[in-house]
């Protein structure tokens, strides 16, 4: 199928995006999940096809740093959906999410044999965020499948590979500075690995004690500043499929500021409440854009 070639490896993200979307959108409608969700699985089809179809392409695009690092979006966006299915297909979603959380955990031991060990700093990216604290989805997810205890032990895996990304991280944007172009979106992947342990906390082990989930959104809410500072930049850049790393970023940021914020309420904080009501509308503008510079990709001629 020569249309697989177009799709790029990156899309997944948007999967991922319109999957945590639904749920963010959940209280408003059952509707509008269903709808991001649907979305989501049809993207996640094409992807899929894409890895079946052009394993070569796939082959070659795995060799950058960047694309490796963002292909568990994928897993992520798979345990998700899972979730959604649960309802429809029973045990079977079970199963399939245990295979996501493997195979993402295969991932990161394959983007690790391939780009940290021989470490070279100019191979790290803010995507290595991804390959790391990602697997933190399977935290998010795990009491929807009765697996808690897996949750928690995976929500210290991503806490302790996070800790030790953000000074690789930001030693590589300090001492090399900019990014090469089509890789310049990802800065904004920056804004999301605070925010999903926050989720991932308060998901594996509820809201006690606060002190944590207080501690993780400080830390969100300093990454989510510092990305969308830099937005006003990273919006003049010409499209690339990195785009998609505009996307789950402020949808899981707008998630952990709603599920921090009562938190806060509960212990009687009140300041943080028309936070999330914001961030929320710039988590779906952020979406729609994306998706819009997507198809008006796809609709282009090659």
């Amino acid at each position: 199928m020569s249309f697989t070639r177009k799709i790029p490896m990156a899309v997944s993200g948007v999967a991922l995006a319109l999957a945590a979307l639904g749920n963010l959108l959940l209280p408003r409608a059952e509707a509008l999940r269903w709808t991001c969700g649907g979305l989501s699985a049809v993207i996640m089809c094409a992807f899929l096809l894409k890895l079946i179809f052009d394993r070569k392409g796939v082959k070659n695009d795995l060799k950058n740093p960047v694309v490796f690092s963002i292909l568990p979006t994928s897993t992520m966006a798979l345990m998700l959906l899972c979730g959604y299915a649960k309802p429809l297909i029973g045990v079977a979603a079970d199963v399939i999410w245990y295979a996501a959380t493997a195979l993402h955990v295969a991932i990161m031991v394959m983007f690790t044999a391939r780009f940290v060990i021989g470490f070279k700093l100019q191979n790290v990216f803010p995507s290595w965020f991804v390959a790391g604290v990602g697997i933190t989805a399977a935290s998010v997810t795990s009491p929807a499948f009765n697996a808690k205890p897996l949750g928690q032990a995976l929500f210290f895996v991503g806490a302790a590979l996070y800790l030790a990304l953000i000074p690789l991280v930001f030693n590589r944007l300090i001492k090399i500075k900019q990014l090469p172009e089509p890789a310049r979106p990802t800065l904004a992947i920056v804004a999301a690995p605070a925010s999903l342990l926050t989720v991932a906390y308060i998901a594996a082990f509820g809201n006690t004690p606060a002190w944590p989930v207080y501690i993780l959104l400080i830390l969100s809410v300093l990454s989510y500043i510092f990305v969308t500072v830099n937005m006003a930049f990273l919006l003049r850049l010409k499209f690339s499929p990195a785009y998609a790393a505009f996307t789950f970023p402020y949808v899981i940021s707008a998630i952990a500021f709603k599920q921090g914020n009562a938190v806060l309420a509960a212990n009687g904080i009140g300041f943080f409440s028309a936070v999330p009501a914001v961030a929320e509308w710039i988590a779906i503008a952020a979406v729609v854009y994306v998706i819009l510079r997507y198809i008006m990709f796809f609709r282009a001629k090659p």
